[in-house]
């Protein structure tokens, strides 16, 4: 089985902040996922420019080989795709007060210098957003919500 769906995995959306040197302390949750993982590494990068996206170093590997794969399928996609994960991305160790650093073209990029972010968990890893962007997503999923709710009802939701 899955190391990454065997931990139990934060189900809420925490209010965090981004230290004037580019450090993201997670909140208890995270930190106790990443322990049951047993990771203390992780790859932190972006998928659309707009969220840092933090992986668990086991999660980044299958990334990686992903990337082998859909070569072969779309290589245009997949090289345009990888060179800006890892334009922006980077590996940082979780420190002992469950810190890690912000790759610094990242933090720059999406303004995240000493503020306040957003932290929510999603396919296995932990989505990072500053405010602005949090509220417009938010504010955005809230007018789609009923019209949401009735598809995914079709799919089994409860």
């Amino acid at each position: 089985m899955d190391t990454v769906s065997q931990a139990s995995p934060p189900a809420e959306t925490y209010q965090a902040r981004v230290d004037d040197k580019g450090r993201l302390k997670l909140n208890a949750d995270f930190q106790r996922y990443l322990k049951e993982l047993g990771e203390t590494q992780v790859y932190i990068t972006t998928k659309d420019a707009k969220t840092v996206r933090i992986y668990p170093l086991s999660l980044w590997r299958k990334n990686e080989a992903a990337f082998n794969r859909a070569s072969e399928v779309d290589p245009e996609a997949t090289e345009e795709t990888n060179l800006v994960m890892k334009h922006f991305g980077g590996y940082s160790d979780v420190d002992g007060s469950g810190r890690i650093l912000i790759p610094d073209r990242l933090r720059k990029h999406l303004q995240m210098e000493d503020t306040a972010v957003w932290l929510q968990f999603y396919d296995g890893a932990i989505n990072a957003m500053g405010d602005a962007q949090y509220q417009h997503k938010l504010a955005a999923a809230l007018e789609r919500l009923t019209a949401n709710v009735n598809k995914l009802q079709h799919l089994g939701l409860k």
